[in-house]
């Protein structure tokens, strides 16, 4: 049986009259249905109504409808908008009435069929389709259905028809009531499973727990984490002395589960760092020497409470040495004398008399000392507690309290109270400032950040305020975020646009300057002489105030009279109009301030006359004109008064004194506005009060860089091309590229800046925080902790680590278990009963299906949600996770509580780029960054270096060959201009190794300001040790300008290099042919300038190619390829033996190591070799000279006689030459390898054993050298002749070395600045040509003349490098010098071969000349004068 409602909407034309409704022909057939209809007629004038009802049980139901009127054929009627709803009777009913009321029923089980409410029980509902009872959901105690709760069960309680948990933030729902989450919880699912942790109690989250961060401990039913000792970067409890780890800080170290001082420092409470003890203890707690410890058992002392005494037989001499006592008695040796137990004093080594010693007392040699720590006190104890420690009020009989106490004796009551604002920190407290301000780091001894800080560690800022705040990721403060439309700080007003004089400009009241109250929106009153219009002032014409924007204003509209509208106007006869010729209206009294000019006067104070100029009469004010009979000339015009603007007072067209805010420029008579006084005046268009040029704002006129192209109002909109506009500044500058690693990019500041735990240091960064195999570095502690899921099992802080993510195996976060969704579980690991909203199947916990189509939603009906999950948020009948709020939902893959990016989980609730997030923890991966690194030019190539940051590995399926193909170097938007090579310098393989590669560029076109350009076509092939590739595709780094010869120059430098090697084996000519001739001072000299010259090379300044090419034929001089000619080389040897040091390019090209332990090998091989060669020599000068003697009958052959007479000769030389002299000579030779391996070996140590012995070794040498030096020197004037050249001599010889050591010291320390080391060098050069202008007097004109010019050009050439310096990036100009320097050089060879050739030839050719007239038997004589005869020695010589 149902019921039938019918609505009837009819609507009549116009002209209609209604006067009856007939229904008919709608025909509709049902059957055992209750019919009721309702007519709903609408009249064009009544409101609806139901005029009729209708009742019948009959199963047809036929309406008419029939339309009555007048002339009802022109008119019209319809019927529209009906309705038919059947209502059901309830199940078994066969008639009905209403909904309620069942007028029969069908036969049905009444035990199996329910119809009515009152059958079912109270916490069940009638489901009338099925005509069941229905149990209600579990949080109603009654309900109207399986959504709708009429009451709640205890816990919960009635919203909108649905039960919600009652239960607080901190509470959990167990199934039976609301249970309190773990006190370090803010929210939880669990007693032992937190969701939340409140961060202002120095918690973060983790695996489930709120853990405290590093520097603070977990202490049992306290929210708050408590501080760690002061020494303690970490600690883990029941007390804040169980470290972990230590600060950083020099002597600091970790004993056990105590940070203390190392052996002989203390801490000290005031300084908070480790300070060195006296010199009489070994450990102390104090610097005085009665707060010692232990006592140095090599100084003879022993400890008597706090005091290191000499022991027994030693007495202190007062500095601080223990001295043994004499053996015999003396009696002014106090302090050697012993007391007795029996109370008598003998000497140290006398024995004393048998007794026996009270209780307390130990007999030592018949001596009674007490025992300490026997709790008995006696003499010579203050105190006795039985105990060693420290700082409970007595340590070693002595009383010691900690510094926080006032008093330390027996009456101090422990433990001292921990008083803040003592200066002391102590206790929990973390610092101590001694005062109360707050807000100045330290507050109540807690560190603090600013009030706006919400996540604030040991004073580091990491989190800010939501609304109105943003944090600095430099100075990690608080800062206002200007332009979010909320007031906060210092924020004068909000307008979210950047205009400026609408009121509000970076947060700051901006209006113009004739505005006198400024709000956000705009002006809102203007200064006299203006209107506001549109939150704008705009001038008034017509005022007779003349005001910015107007030339003049006389009050009028009148034209050609001087101003009209405002403008400078005369009659239009007028040829010459000047400004102003007019008499000014007054002006009211509050205005008298303002310049008033009356025409013709020639003094006027504030606006009265006193005086007119010639030729007119003062009356009431007015200069009137003084009638003449003379023709006046127009040129009387030029004598009118000027106005001139901003002048507050003027006398006869010259400016006393401006307006304010204006000064008086004398020069040209005007007042011109005050730049930087910060008020807007005259024609300045802003003010910023400083000088700073390409700011925005310079000398009060707007400015952009230069390379802006559009700039409006102080801000680029437009930069030229390959600039960027900086939004902090509105600037244009250069992309800043973050490439080095640890360099993060900061979009608004285009600056780099660095974040502490990613491994890299950088910036400001003092050390690298490395993570051990297992541990990640963790932004929310700031430490290193492991991270769940990477297969490592770290204990104690995982059980385990299957590297997956599913839920219901043995291992789940970590942790042995049934599976997250169990509530029990059996010691086999079977799940017996599964927590709320799963079932369990099959032993293993699923997932009950939500009948809400929305995830997020708890509670819904009809697809509208009532509640949501925890970190869901009801929006619009809709559930929206949150990003920020510290819970992570199904759609965010992690959730830190903040909204910072690069900290591990960024803004949007994901990862960081080389971040894993699992459980919501964050950790940072060991990422990978490659760069691009300069290392050298050598001949015109420039040598870039491409590197990784971390050790990589070829992934499997790659070979090295693919990687380097995968490599594509070009010159960026530049082609054919460089050939490009790519050399490995190590094998890349499949193993974890760091990857080395030099990229070599040859430029083949001159090229300005070029960049290199890399571009990796799969990043995938190399990865690091966790399997991640380097997220860049392109690198650039900036080369320097194209350093190269044109053909006909290559043609020019090739010609030059072989006629300086044809000079050079010239060169080694003449020293073969001195070393005959024994002139050993003409090998000196060679060997000095050639190796003058080429050290030349290290001057730290970039050359010309023609240079650099020019310096490769000086290689041979250097000693090390003087080895390699012989095949002995002590280097090649030692390479394997020593490590190698680095030093500079410039260096290394050379193949020098800055260990000295390699170099000194070559140094004591070279006196190997001359010792030895030295003494063989003089053996084999005397062998001949023996055999000279006995040659017999030849004399009468010429050429024979004056052979031997060579041979004799040299071998007499050779005979004569002294030992001291030979050293000099073979020690001037190497003197520049001498100095440059220990001067490298100097700069460039390392801290390890080889390089603190290299550098002992190298010190000790150089101090012995300089000693022997010195010593060889004379500082006294000498008589005798001899003497005198003797002094000389070696005189010359000390300043020769210093010189040249001098110049190596200068090359090698200052090789960072080279104009610093080009000046030094020429001041070397100017001082030893000054020496060489003193001396001349001692040389031959000619050898005089060499020296002289020589280093004359040498120091013309260090002046060309200084001009080379300026031209560094300019390769063009650099070739230019580099000809000249090659040009000096050469000279400087050239004239010391010719002048050392003729040195060689002349004695010959005196010789020559000479034996023409020498007698055959004189010849003979002298021939066969051997050493033993007592022959003249001076005829030796003369042959």
């Amino acid at each position: 049986m149902g019921i039938i409602q019918i609505f009837v909407d009819i609507q009549f034309g116009s002209t209609s009259l209604i006067n009856n409704i007939f229904l008919d022909y709608i025909w509709s057939q049902f059957s055992n249905f209750l019919f009721k209809l309702f007519f709903r007629v609408l009249y064009s004038l009544n409101p609806v109504q139901i005029i009729e009802r209708v009742l019948t049980y009959n199963p047809t139901l036929t309406i008419a409808i029939q339309c009555y009127g007048v002339d009802v054929v022109d008119s019209y009627c319809g019927l529209s908008n009906y309705y038919i709803v059947v209502h059901y009777c309830k199940p078994y009913c066969n008639l009905c009435t209403s909904e309620s009321t069942c007028d029969q029923w069908t036969a049905y089980n009444p035990s199996v069929v329910k119809v009515e409410q009152s059958q079912c029980l109270s916490n069940q509902f009638l489901d009338e389709t099925t005509s069941t009872c229905e149990d209600c959901p579990n949080e109603c105690l009654t309900c109207f259905n399986e959504y709708e709760c009429l009451t709640c069960q205890p816990n919960y309680r009635l919203v909108f028809n649905t039960c919600i948990l009652n239960c607080q933030l901190n509470q959990y729902y167990d199934g039976t009531s609301c249970l309190n989450c773990d006190y370090s919880c803010k929210q939880c699912q669990s007693s032992n499973y937190c969701i939340h942790c409140e961060t202002k109690y120095l918690r973060y989250l983790e695996n489930g727990q709120c853990l405290c961060y590093d520097g603070y401990y977990n202490q049992n039913n306290i929210q708050q984490c408590q501080p760690c000792d002061k020494l303690c970067s970490k600690c883990s409890g029941p007390t804040n002395k169980n470290c972990q780890a230590c600060k950083v800080q020099i002597n600091l170290i970790l004993n056990g589960n105590t940070c203390e001082c190392s052996n002989g420092y203390y801490f000290d409470e005031y300084q908070l760092k480790c300070l060195t003890c006296s010199q009489k203890c070994e450990n102390c707690f104090g610097s005085s020497d009665s707060s010692c410890l232990s006592c140095h058992s090599t100084q003879f002392r022993v400890l008597d409470g706090f005091d290191c005494k000499c022991q027994l037989g030693y007495y202190d001499n007062g500095s601080d040495a223990c001295i043994q006592c004499p053996a015999v008695e003396d009696s002014s040796f106090t302090f050697c004398y012993k007391i007795c137990g029996n109370g008598i004093s003998i000497w140290f080594n006398q024995n004393c008399p048998t007794i026996v010693c009270p209780s307390g007392y130990n007999n030592v040699n018949n001596q009674c000392i007490p025992i300490c720590g026997d709790l008995q006190l006696v003499v010579g104890e203050q105190c006795d507690d039985g105990n060693l420690i420290l700082y409970d009020g007595c340590h070693n009989c002595r009383f010691q309290c900690p510094a926080q106490c006032t008093v330390c004796n027996s009456t101090t009551v422990f433990p001292c109270l921990d008083i803040c604002g003592d200066g002391i920190i102590s206790g929990l407290e973390e610092c101590d400032d001694s005062n109360s301000v707050q807000f100045d780091g330290c507050y109540q001894c807690r560190i603090e950040c600013q009030p706006q800080c919400t996540r604030c560690n040991k004073g580091i800022c990491t989190e800010c305020l939501y609304f109105g705040w943003t944090l600095d990721p430099y100075k990690r403060e608080c800062i206002e975020s200007c332009g979010d439309k909320i007031y906060v700080g210092n924020e004068q007003c909000e307008d979210m646009n950047t205009l400026m004089l609408d009121g509000c400009y970076n947060c700051r009241l901006s209006c113009q300057q004739s505005c006198l109250t400024c709000t956000n929106n705009g002006c809102t009153l203007c200064k006299d002489g203006f209107r506001l219009v549109s939150q704008y002032c705009r001038n008034i014409c017509g005022d007779s105030i003349v005001v910015e924007g107007e030339d003049c204003d006389d009050g009028n509209q009148f034209a050609f009279d001087g101003c009209h509208q405002c403008v400078y106007q005369c009659q239009t006869q007028c040829l010459h109009c000047l400004k102003d010729i007019r008499e000014i209206p007054k002006i009211p009294f509050q205005e008298q301030y303002k310049p008033k000019i009356i025409e013709f006067c020639k003094i006027s104070i504030e606006g009265i006359c006193q005086e007119c100029q010639k030729g007119y009469l003062l009356h009431q004010n007015v200069c009137q004109f003084q009638k003449r009979y003379e023709i006046i000339k127009l040129k009387v015009l030029d004598a009118l008064p000027q106005f001139i603007q901003f002048c507050y007072f003027q006398l006869n067209n010259q400016c006393i004194i401006c307006d304010r805010n204006f000064e008086l420029d004398i020069f040209t008579n005007t007042c011109i506005p005050i730049c930087g006084d910060g008020i807007i005046s005259g024609t300045e268009e802003c003010e910023d009060q400083n000088w700073l040029a390409l700011d925005g704002c310079y000398q009060c006129k707007y400015q952009c860089s230069s390379n802006c192209d559009i700039c409006d109002f102080g801000k680029c909109i437009l930069c030229e091309m390959n600039k960027i506009i900086v939004p902090a500044t509105f600037q244009c500058e250069f992309l800043e590229l973050c490439t080095q690693p640890g360099s993060y990019y900061n979009q608004d500041t285009n600056q780099c800046y660095s974040i502490c735990g990613d491994g890299f240091i950088y910036q400001r960064e003092e050390y690298q925080i490395t993570c051990e195999l297992g541990l990640y570095y963790s932004f929310a502690s700031q430490s290193c902790r492991p991270q769940c899921g990477d297969g490592i099992i770290v204990y104690p802080f995982e059980e385990c680590d299957d590297s997956n993510d599913i839920t219901d195996d043995e291992c789940h976060l970590c942790k042995l278990q049934c599976g997250v969704n169990c509530l029990e579980c059996s010691p086999q690991n079977i799940c017996l009963e599964c927590v709320q909203d799963y079932e369990l199947v099959n032993m293993i916990c699923y997932e009950q299906t939500n009948a809400c189509g929305n995830s997020g939603c708890n509670l819904c009906e009809n697809d509208s949600c009532f509640t949501c999950f925890t970190g869901y948020y009801l929006i619009n009948d809709m559930c929206y996770s949150q990003c920020g709020d510290g819970i992570m939902t199904d759609l965010e893959e992690c959730d830190d509580g903040n909204l910072l990016n690069g900290d591990g989980c960024d803004n949007d609730c994901t990862e960081s780029e080389n971040s894993t997030c699992k459980d919501n923890e964050c950790v940072i991966l060991s990422s990978t960054y490659s760069y691009l690194e300069y290392e050298k030019e050598q001949s015109g190539v420039q040598y870039i270096k491409l590197k990784y940051s971390t050790m990589m590995r070829l992934i499997d399926g790659f070979t090295q060959q693919d990687y380097l193909d995968n490599l594509k170097f070009e010159i960026d938007n530049q082609t054919d201009v460089a050939f490009i090579q790519i050399i490995p310098k190590l094998n890349i393989t499949h193993d974890l190794q760091f990857v080395d590669i030099q990229v070599a560029i040859e430029f083949i076109k001159y090229c300005s300001n070029p960049i290199l350009k890399l571009r990796f076509i799969d990043q995938s092939i190399l990865v690091n040790q966790d399997g991640a590739e380097i997220q860049q595709d392109i690198l650039r780094i900036k080369l320097l300008s194209s350093n190269f010869l044109k053909e006909q120059e290559q043609k020019v430098i090739k010609s030059l290099i072989g006629l300086n090697d044809y000079i050079l084996k010239f060169a080694a000519l003449l020293i073969a042919i001195s070393s005959l001739s024994g002139q050993s001072e003409i090998i000196s000299n060679l060997l000095d300038t050639i190796q003058q010259l080429y050290y030349l090379k290290y001057i730290n300044s970039r050359i010309g190619v023609n240079l650099q090419k020019y310096y490769e034929t000086f290689q041979i001089i250097q000693l090390t390829n003087f080895f390699d000619f012989l095949g002995i080389n002590p280097n090649r040897q030692m390479s394997s033996i020593v490590s190698f040091y680095h030093s500079e390019p410039v260096f290394e090209s050379d193949d020098r190591n800055a260990n000295y332990l390699n170099n000194i090998a070559q140094l004591i091989l070279a006196y190997l070799i001359f010792f030895p060669a030295y003494f063989c020599f003089k053996k084999v000068a005397f062998y001949f000279l023996k055999k000279i003697d006995q040659l017999t009958g030849f004399y009468s052959n010429h050429v024979l006689v004056a052979a031997v007479s060579a041979v004799q000769k040299l071998c007499l030389r050779i005979q004569m030459n002294k030992l001291i002299d030979s050293i000099q000579a073979i020690f001037l030779t190497m003197i520049y390898e001498f100095g440059i391996n220990i001067f490298l070996a100097l700069k460039y140590q390392k801290s390890d054993s080889e390089g603190q012995l290299g550098v002992s070794i190298a010190i000790l040498i150089l101090y012995g050298v300089i000693l022997v030096i010195i010593s060889n020197t004379s500082f006294s004037i000498q008589i005798a002749k001899t003497q005198q050249l003797s002094s000389q001599k070696n005189n010359s010889f000390t300043y020769l070395c210093m010189q040249k050591l001098f110049f190596i010291s200068f090359i090698i320390f200052f090789f960072e600045s080279s104009q610093i080391q080009i000046l030094l060098c020429l001041l070397n050069e100017f001082q030893y040509i000054y020496f060489l202008y003193i001396r001349k007097i001692q040389m031959l004109p000619s050898e005089n003349f060499k020296q002289f010019t020589s280093h004359l050009l040498q120091f013309i050439i260090l002046g060309m490098y200084l001009v080379n310096d300026f031209y560094q990036y300019q390769a063009d100009v650099l070739i230019i010098i580099g000809w000249n320097i090659i040009g000096l050089m050469s000279t400087i060879l050239f004239m010391t071969l010719i002048i050392d050739l003729i040195k060689i030839i002349h004695p010959i050719w005196q010789k020559c000349k000479a034996s023409k007239t020498s007698e055959l038997s004189n010849s003979k004589q002298e021939i066969f004068c051997i050493v033993e005869n007592p022959c003249n020695p001076q005829r030796r010589f003369t042959v």
